[in-house]
């Protein structure tokens, strides 16, 4: 019993990533969150070059 209930956390455990990995892939954000957080092209927020 103590078997099946570790393969079924492991089991869950494996579920979890995966949809993380999923929902990660895909992101839904705009373009100068994307530069500046992802993609690091960006240095600076425009409002903070005045």
């Amino acid at each position: 019993m103590k078997k099946f209930l570790l393969y079924l956390a492991c089991a869950g455990l494996v579920a979890f990533f995966v949809t993380v990995l999923v929902l990660g892939k895909d992101l839904k954000v705009t373009k100068q969150y994307r530069d500046f957080y992802i993609d690091h092209t960006v240095t600076k927020w425009k409002y903070e070059e005045k």
